[in-house]
């Protein structure tokens, strides 16, 4: 990813991994079929893919936004966080659950 060399370097992390997601599902729906969902030849695509693809994965990047597959669930930091902490909590506790006190 040569390219890559002149974006700030808080970007290139999040751009390559956007790029390589972006990759590893074309050869698993392979290009024909994204083509014809599109409406385009698989030529297009192909073009775009060689030409631009790089580019437009390290513009998402630099809008903060990530590529996940539509099967994946993505939630915020901070909820992740809080849930590690109620686990962590949950477990640290040696009675049952009904022993834990109200939840609310």
């Amino acid at each position: 990813m040569a390219a890559l060399k002149t974006l700030d370097a808080s970007i290139v992390p999040l751009a390559q991994r956007n790029y390589s997601i972006v990759l590893k599902t074309f050869e698993r729906v392979t290009q024909a079929k994204v083509a014809e969902l599109l409406g385009c030849a698989q030529s297009s695509l192909s073009d775009f893919k060689d030409d631009h693809l790089e580019r437009a994965c390290q513009i998402l990047a630099a809008a903060g936004l990530k590529v996940v597959s539509r099967d994946e669930s993505t939630f915020p930091a901070q909820k992740i966080a809080a849930l590690k902490l109620l686990a962590r909590e949950a477990l640290d506790n040696d009675g049952p659950p009904s022993e834990w006190g109200p939840l609310a």
